[in-house]
């Protein structure tokens, strides 16, 4: 009996610790918490979310997540979009190193890329922004063959254009620029317009020898009549009166619009006139009859001896006298009959600032140098072919 109770004594404690082991080992382990990893954005949403801010025009935040495209997927099916919207990017902000190497990798890495025309245009525009014409010029010119039917070969024709105006080439400047103008006309008519008003101006600004090489290529066009006009003035202005006949004369053949026509046949006026002007003839509007006749007479006495025509030293010039009267309209008309009838190369008078003052107005419309004897001061203003002598003050 008293083996049992020893032997319980040493079962029981050996149990409670079975069960205390059994317990503890049911019961649930303590679990640790540990930060859950996030997962970095796939290279498409990355592209994504850049397309979105772009299209807010959050473009620094787009920026930067083309830029993260392309150094984490730099051979990825949008690396090609994300670079020509870098290059884009930095063309608008005149970074233009960053914008040529961003286009530069796209036609290296990327030579069946869809969007191949906008990347040239790109480099263009690169090209000539940095001053590098020639460079520009064969791009552009490389481009236009390449993509003649691309909605941008207006821009690109309209870079070529300034490109070789800034040479100075001013006819092949014209010839892209009438290019342009034809592509905007029927996309863009303000830009159209706004390229026609830039062909204006080249044409104004040209001189002879340009306008010479501009008019080959303006035939045909709707610049032809400017071209052809301007022309035929400096030809007139610089007395080269057969080459201004001729040039006016092939514009009132054209088939051109009634305002530039109706130019045209005054000019051609003046230039006919001036054809038949006698060298050796000149005209004098003076007051000899009515109440300044006492004045006109003196002047008239002092011209005839600064001419020679009285004496052993007659000069061999011819003086044709009109007499005004002391009257505007007779003036005027003193002019015209001086320039149409006796064909005279030039002319003196009136005396009166009244009678001078329409004299000049008729003799600038008739294209007759006339030297004014009045005392207005402001008469010359009245055109390039008037000047003054104050002899006198009345």
């Amino acid at each position: 009996m008293i083996q049992i109770k020893m032997a319980l004594k040493r079962v029981i404690p050996t149990a409670m610790v079975g069960v205390a082991l059994f317990l503890f080992s049911c019961k649930p382990a303590v679990q640790l918490k540990r930060p859950v990893a996030k997962k970095a954005p796939a290279a498409e949403q990355i592209y994504a979310n850049a397309e979105a801010l772009f299209s807010q025009g959050k473009i620094d935040e787009a920026l930067s997540l083309y830029l993260e495209y392309v150094k984490l997927m730099p051979g990825g099916k949008r690396a090609a979009d994300c670079l020509r919207r870098v290059g884009d990017i930095y063309l608008e902000r005149d970074k233009l190193d960053e914008a040529l190497e961003a286009y530069g990798r796209i036609r290296k890495d990327f030579p069946g890329y869809e969007h191949l025309a906008e990347v040239g245009y790109g480099i263009i525009s690169v090209l000539y922004k940095t001053g590098a014409l020639d460079d520009a010029i064969a791009e552009g010119e490389q481009w236009i063959a390449m993509y003649p039917d691309s909605g941008l070969k207006p821009d690109v024709a309209l870079m070529l254009g300034r490109c070789y105006y800034s040479k100075l080439e001013e006819d092949k400047a014209l010839h892209w620029l009438i290019m342009a103008e034809g592509g905007f006309e029927t996309v863009d008519r303000e830009r159209a317009s706004a390229v026609s008003s830039e062909i204006t101006r080249y044409i104004n600004e040209a001189d002879k020898t340009a306008l010479e090489k501009m008019i080959v290529i303006s035939k045909g066009t709707n610049c032809y009549p400017q071209v052809a006009y301007r022309l035929a003035s400096i030809y007139y202005q610089m007395d080269e009166l057969e080459k201004a006949e001729e040039t006016v004369t092939e514009l009132l053949q054209a088939p051109v619009e009634e305002k530039w026509l109706a130019q045209a046949r005054g000019l051609y006026a003046k230039i006919f006139l001036a054809l038949n002007v006698e060298p050796n003839k000149v005209g004098c509007l003076l007051p000899l009859s009515g109440p300044f006749g006492i004045y006109g007479q003196e002047v008239l006495n002092g011209v005839e001896t600064a001419m020679g025509i009285f004496g052993d030293t007659h000069s061999h010039m011819e003086v044709v006298i009109k007499d005004t009267a002391g009257n505007p309209i007779k003036a005027a008309e003193g002019i015209e009959a001086l320039v149409r009838q006796q064909h005279v190369v030039a002319a003196m008078g009136p005396l009166l600032s009244r009678c001078a003052e329409q004299a000049a107005i008729r003799a600038e419309s008739l294209g007759l140098p006339l030297v004014t004897l009045c005392r207005k001061k402001d008469i010359v203003e009245k055109g390039h072919m008037i000047f003054r002598l104050s002899l006198i003050h009345i």
